[in-house]
């Protein structure tokens, strides 16, 4: 018996092994079956150069970045820029498996490297973005800071509004814009078909040399400008500081072209402008580089040792400033504080926590301050007007701000780009978060064409709404977006640029009970008796 049944196994064994067979290619024959890589011979491509920036960018992002990403998922982020090069690929995620696909068939899958793995993640990236290469002619023709743009821009932009890419050209301008820069010290604006100068930085090569705002530069050495952008020409004057640069310039529409040649120092784009109008100083900073407090600093001291007539007070005008670097926006604070906490961030990283504290000196002397702030103030502004308003230091007034509370750090990479990199939440001396929220005015502009006068005196008979608005502004829970945003409709955020908010802060510094009544909001919820 048992002889009988192991030879009708052995007799049809075959038959079904062959069945097995035909069941899998005909299972086969239904999808594309994946196919597993092999690197593409690409000698073109510089792989090292790829591998480091790739490497880079995820080691910066999982380490920094204010919430917490697996390399994985900053990784894939970034493999899905490749689709905003060729429409037609797509990368599909199946477990342990990635595979890349053209127009929904299925072309190379490759196994994942461990969540958390750095470096086998940057070669598993530049293994996907060669294949993406070889097989879509958009990308083929592409150079690769081309590819790397848009496949780490799209990675940053998933972050979060602010985090951002930027190649090595522009990195440069942000570079210089922070740090200063080789140049002569002007702005070229563009005139079909000519380049206008458009301002000179007050003692700066150019100002020196005799060079006045509205001169046409016609050649920057021997390089005609009228086929160049603005940007361009900037990049032609521009150079490394001590070497010698040629202006051939046209003046008042005479034909005969004037020579200026130039040495290159070290440039700052000024930030601060100082006015004083009978006493009133009025400060108007565009935005926070590397030498704006210094600046102001000395602008102060030179208008309370030695104005005629003493100042009365201060405006701080912020209007339109979107902002910059966070040490120069706690610096400016810290000028009008004398003493006590400024303002904090917190992060991950543990390089992302600062808590930041005011020396003993005020050195306007407690003169009556006054800040100006509109939907564009943003970032460093938003800091500087709402520490000021927390201390109870100075009256704001205005729109309410952007509402940028982030603190972003920047990381190059090995190509000379950059990652611009949201690391930590900015939290104010009452301990508020203002992101998506912004800054609360005791004075509220938005939508107003009135008097100074009547306007000052309709917010202090509304002190009870304004006392009841800014408390819940200041308890308000930081992911109740919802209510942040009806909150910032109270004051709506507007782009202001007259003269009316000069005219109010004015008004406030010349008559000081009014003033005090605005200032005392914050505090008391009512406005003193007059």
């Amino acid at each position: 018996m048992q002889r009988k049944l192991r030879h009708y196994l052995l007799e049809n064994s075959y038959k079904w092994v062959t069945a097995f067979v035909l069941i899998l290619f005909l299972t086969a024959c239904t999808s594309t079956p994946p196919t597993f890589s092999t690197l593409p011979n690409d000698s073109t491509f510089p792989r090292e150069q790829a591998l480091g920036i790739f490497a880079s960018a995820y080691e910066t992002v999982s380490k920094k970045a204010l919430n917490f990403l697996r390399v994985e998922d900053i990784a894939i982020s970034n493999l899905q820029g490749l689709s905003e090069l060729d429409g037609s690929l797509s990368l599909q995620d199946e477990g342990n498996i990635l595979t890349l696909r053209k127009d929904g068939k299925n072309l190379q899958s490759f196994i994942k490297p461990e969540a958390s793995k750095v470096e086998e993640w940057a070669e598993t990236t530049l293994e996907i973005a060669l294949f993406a290469r070889e097989t879509s002619d958009s990308i083929a023709g592409k150079e690769p800071e081309e590819i790397y743009n848009s496949m780490l821009s799209n990675m940053m932009s998933s972050l979060d509004d602010f985090s951002r890419y930027a190649d090595p050209s522009k990195a440069q301008n942000n570079r210089a814009k922070r740090h200063g820069y080789g140049g002569v010290g002007i702005i070229v604006a563009k005139e079909t078909p000519n380049h206008r100068v458009s301002q000179t930085f007050p003692n700066g090569p150019a100002f020196n040399a005799g060079i006045h705002v509205g001169d046409l530069i016609k050649q920057v050495d021997d390089t005609p400008t009228h086929d160049l952008n603005p940007h361009d020409v900037a990049k032609l004057i521009r150079g490394p500081i001590g070497s010698k640069v040629s202006l051939k310039i046209q003046r008042n529409q005479n034909q005969q072209l004037l020579n200026f040649d130039i040495s290159r120092k070290k440039v700052i784009r000024p930030t601060v402008m100082v006015t004083n109008n009978s006493g009133i100083v009025t400060i108007k900073i565009s935005s926070f580089n590397k030498e704006t407090a210094r600046v102001l600093s000395k602008s102060i001291k030179k208008a309370v040792a030695y104005s005629t007539p003493p100042p009365k007070g201060f405006i701080l005008d912020l209007r339109n400033n979107p902002g910059g670097l966070l040490k120069q926006s706690v610096n400016i604070s810290d000028l009008f504080i004398a003493g006590g906490r400024l303002v904090g961030a917190t992060g991950r990283h543990p390089l992302a926590n600062k808590s930041y504290r005011a020396n003993n000196i005020d050195l306007t002397k407690g003169l009556p301050l006054v800040v100006i702030v509109d939907g564009k103030s943003a970032s460093a502004s938003e800091i500087v007007a709402a520490t000021l308003q927390d201390r109870g230091r100075a009256v704001v007034i205005g729109t309410t701000s952007y509402g940028k509370g982030t603190v972003q750090t920047v990381s190059r990479l090995p190509n000379g780009g950059e990652l611009t990199l949201t690391w930590s939440r900015l939290q104010l001396p009452s301990g508020y978060f203002f992101h998506k929220l912004g800054v609360y005015p005791a004075l509220c502009t938005s939508g107003q064409n009135i008097q100074a006068q009547d306007l000052i005196e309709k917010s202090i008979t509304n002190g009870d709404n304004f006392a009841s608005t800014i408390t819940e502004w200041r308890s308000v829970g930081l992911k109740d977006l919802d209510q942040r945003k009806k909150l910032r409709g109270k004051c709506p955020a507007e782009q202001r640029m007259g003269s009316m908010e000069v005219n109010i802060a004015t008004k406030l510094i010349e008559d000081s009970i009014l003033y005090e009544s605005l200032l005392s909001l914050d505090h008391h919820g009512q406005a003193l008796l007059r």
